[in-house]
């Protein structure tokens, strides 16, 4: 996909802060090819809000073992960048993270956050890209998708009744019947679901081959 490349320049920028070291190796008959890489600098905190695309786990705390066996398991995700638990919530954020840009291309992602959802409860997923234009959230529970919204130059996906918040705040984004979006209705949505992607402290770069 086209926001693969975009994603690839900002996990790029990300990365030249990592300070890496490998962790205690894992037995290759449950971890075949996992590496886990944890930064030494617990000062340097990250920002996802603008210009990224994030998974929070409702969950204290994700194990950075834990996920990249689940990695290994049920998706083809090469590297994620694991974050530590905060007010409950872990977040996740990934090179190769599938997207709703296109219509009728929600299954590699909706599959994804089921699969999470139902290993571990809540799971959502949000995208702010400005320079594109794409917004995105996604909210599962117990592996039920209940709300999903894409918009990439207009609206490509919208499923499941609104949340509260969006019944708060959507009405100040139509023009003439239509929504649009911009980056600040996805934090204002994703501070009222979980948390803000922000002062983010990396637990572990995981690398799956």
């Amino acid at each position: 996909m086209w926001l693969f490349f975009l994603c690839m320049l900002i996990a790029f920028g990300i990365d030249r802060h990592l300070k890496t070291r490998t962790s205690p190796v894992a037995s290759p008959t449950t971890m075949p090819a996992f590496v886990s890489l944890t930064n030494d600098d617990d000062s340097y905190t990250y920002d996802l809000c603008y210009k990224s695309a994030w998974i929070a786990i409702r969950h204290e705390p994700v194990s950075s073992e834990y996920v990249g066996q689940w990695l290994i398991t049920h998706h083809s995700l090469v590297k994620v960048l694991l974050f530590q638990s905060m007010q409950g919530w872990t977040i996740l954020s990934a090179e190769e993270l599938p997207d709703l840009s296109e219509a009728g291309e929600q299954l590699p992602l909706f599959t994804m956050l089921q699969a999470l959802s139902e290993e571990f409860g809540e799971v959502q997923y949000f995208a702010s890209h400005r320079t594109v234009e794409y917004y995105a959230w996604v909210k599962y529970t117990d592996g039920i998708l209940q709300r999903a919204y894409s918009y990439l130059w207009g609206t490509v996906m919208n499923e499941g009744a609104e949340t509260s918040i969006e019944k708060l705040h959507l009405p100040h984004f139509m023009l003439e019947g239509e929504l649009l979006p911009d980056e600040e209705l996805v934090l204002t949505i994703a501070k009222d679901w979980s948390v803000l992607p922000e002062e983010l402290i990396l637990e572990a770069t995981i690398q799956v081959s």
